[in-house]
């Protein structure tokens, strides 16, 4: 009888620099990801309007290390609008105060929450985190893991607005105080949008660093980035759509790599 054999997950090597990171792929390729440091304060970076985003099935994906616990800070906010209290458009990928993991969706004009069931209060690991949408039901992911599950009124994510939307790493717009909140404290890499609920299995595959599964519409700080500085400011390259983003109050020295 054949012995089964156990692959172990990519290996992390921690580079010169105090941020940098590379990754050793179960294939022997090594990949080096550049990142950025947010500061909490006053840092994000603005991708636009993207109406190819406006999505009712989708899967969202990010690799974050937390610089701080106990408050509100966005991870990435997809076609988001807020209003005060009020939802206008989107959903946004959050830790909350409670220091959970929370996708907050806009259905009618309301706020709907799927959360999940553990805490995330680490400030030395880095997560990768997924959440998708298919339908009503909605599904988080940590580290290849699924962390939470839930059903939403509808599945159709309010889009329609009458102000512009924004599409955000590391913050939230809202139009009532027109600025910005919710900033992330912390590092942030490898964001992707894709337009399919990925399976159990691609989730995986996207933790263990793996681009084969199908539908990636939107790569920011991932393997192909090419960013560049200048007047004062990051362009953040989507290496799959070429939707950029720019750096808001970001530091030259904000990327590592």
């Amino acid at each position: 009888m054949g012995q089964s054999i156990m692959i172990p997950p990519p290996i992390q090597i921690i580079g010169s620099k105090s941020n940098a990171i590379i990754d050793l792929g179960l294939d022997g390729r090594i990949f080096s990801r550049c990142l950025y440091t947010m500061d909490g304060v006053d840092e994000l970076i603005n991708i636009g309007d993207v109406a190819a985003f406006e999505l009712d099935t989708f899967t969202i994906t990010a690799r974050v290390k937390r610089g701080s616990i106990g408050s509100t800070q966005r991870i990435f906010s997809n076609q988001m609008q807020v209003d005060g209290a009020d939802g206008l458009s989107g959903v946004t990928l959050t830790f909350l105060a409670d220091n959970k993991i929370h996708c907050v969706f806009v259905i009618a004009n309301s706020f709907e929450l799927v959360s999940t069931t553990l805490t995330y209060s680490s400030i030395i690991n880095e997560y990768c985190i997924a959440f998708k949408k298919v339908g009503t039901a909605v599904t988080i992911y940590v580290d290849g893991v699924i962390a939470g599950v839930g059903t939403l009124s509808s599945a159709i994510i309010d889009y329609t607005t009458s102000v512009s939307k924004k599409t955000d790493i590391g913050s939230i717009w809202n139009s009532s105080t027109a600025a910005y909140s919710g900033f992330l404290n912390g590092t942030i890499r490898d964001v992707r949008v894709y337009n399919v609920a990925l399976s159990d299995a691609d989730v995986l595959l996207v933790k263990n660093w793996s681009y084969a599964p199908s539908g990636m519409i939107a790569n920011w700080i991932g393997q192909d980035a090419t960013d560049t500085f200048g007047g004062g400011n990051w362009t953040v390259v989507d290496s799959v759509s070429a939707n950029n983003g720019t750096s808001i109050n970001m530091e030259e020295g904000d990327r590592t790599c």
